[in-house]
């Protein structure tokens, strides 16, 4: 897929059109480009590239597992819940959850989610109050299945954070993240719209599997975005929060 022409993209900034008819039309593919074999495409195409804190603590999960419901059973019973108990969440439960969303699943490194040209731009945080792993800001690390600390927290003001006050009773909060330039390095300006896409699937992913594990969910929109990226201490740029769920029992 081709770049817009730089021109056009100009003469749609200064057109008369709302901000996300402006963001459409520059994300749109112009015109056609045949692709090559995969063997001459640059090697920075065909790249999986993993986020890790190798100097952080690391709690590798235990093994996943996965009740044995039918799908339709799931979808049917899916729904947005903002109601948590004051029940922890396992470390079982939690390498359930985030493995059969986001894991790898196969030699291949493949995951259960689509990703346009494998480019996998998506990342995961989780901010855990009510677990049997310490309070916390953590990097869920995919090769691992294993969450890697990146702040400790005994205190952590929601309300800075957040807009709906019923968040803070969730056990843990799941912040998942774009890094855009894997998928625009292939892609272009429609890379962006293809990692918005996934955090789409990704979260869809969480829900049903929260679902299948008996436990609440909901995602949020109403989240002070700077202020998460400062938290995480990501540029909100090159890397920035494009969702957030909170899961609970």
């Amino acid at each position: 897929l081709s770049e817009p022409s730089g021109i056009k993209n100009i003469d749609i900034l200064k057109e008369d059109l709302n901000e996300y008819e402006k963001f459409h039309s520059l994300t749109k593919t112009k015109r056609i480009s045949r692709y090559k074999s995969a063997k001459y495409w640059p090697k920075k195409t065909k790249t999986i590239f993993y986020k890790g804190y190798e100097r952080m603590p690391e709690t590798i999960l235990p093994s996943p597992k996965i009740p044995g419901h039918s799908l339709r059973q799931t979808l049917m019973q899916r729904q947005s819940k903002r109601s948590f108990s004051d029940k922890p969440l396992t470390l079982e439960e939690i390498s359930s959850l985030l493995y059969f969303s986001a894991g790898i699943k196969d030699t291949l490194q493949n995951r259960y989610y689509p990703s346009a040209g494998k480019r996998y731009p998506l990342e995961l945080y989780v901010l855990a109050k009510n677990t049997t792993i310490k309070k916390g800001l953590y990097h869920y690390y995919i090769k691992n299945n294993s969450l890697e600390e990146i702040l400790p927290l005994r205190k952590f003001n929601y309300d800075k954070y957040f807009i709906d006050t019923w968040v803070k009773n969730a056990n843990i909060v799941i912040f998942i993240s774009g890094i855009f330039k894997r998928s625009s390095v292939k892609y272009g300006m429609k890379g962006y719209r293809f990692t918005l896409l996934e955090a789409g699937h990704l979260a869809q992913n969480i829900y049903l599997l929260s679902t299948l594990l008996g436990l609440n969910c909901c995602e949020i929109g109403g989240f002070i975005d700077d202020r998460l990226h400062e938290l995480i201490d990501i540029d909100g740029k090159e890397e920035a929060i494009l969702t957030t769920i909170a899961v609970g029992k």
